[in-house]
């Protein structure tokens, strides 16, 4: 579970959170005194990325026939909002690991069911 959690990447929204409970333990175990204060070199909040929904690539290259609709309920579990004009979906800053159409197809099949994919020859 843990590694799961660093192989998708650190979030770097969480930066300031994590700052902030280093300093409350700091304190908490008279580790040290905290001094007020941050610097930030990360001054510009990261935009999220986005991928072109693609639901019939998705579909082929799992050899499934995914409704639209489950797939978007899936996104939506997952926190993947879509961006119904553009026709993109906008990955969360906590997902650096989804970056192209066939990595929605992974999340999409371990959401349908890996034993529901047919077993199909190249």
């Amino acid at each position: 579970m843990h590694q799961a959690k660093f192989e998708k990447g650190l979030d770097p929204e969480n930066a300031m959170a994590a700052m902030d409970r280093a300093c409350q333990l700091i304190e908490e175990l008279g580790a040290g005194e905290v001094v007020g204060g941050a610097v930030d070199i990360y001054p510009v909040k990261k935009e999220c990325r986005r991928i072109v929904f693609e639901p019939e690539r998705v579909n082929k290259l799992l050899g499934t026939n995914v409704s639209v609709d489950d797939m978007m309920d899936y996104f939506k579990r997952l926190e993947i909002e879509y961006d119904k004009e553009s026709n993109e979906l906008i990955i969360p800053t906590f997902r650096q690991d989804l970056i192209r159409t066939a990595d929605i197809a992974e999340e999409v099949a371990r959401f349908y069911g890996y034993d529901n994919i047919p077993t199909t020859l190249p």
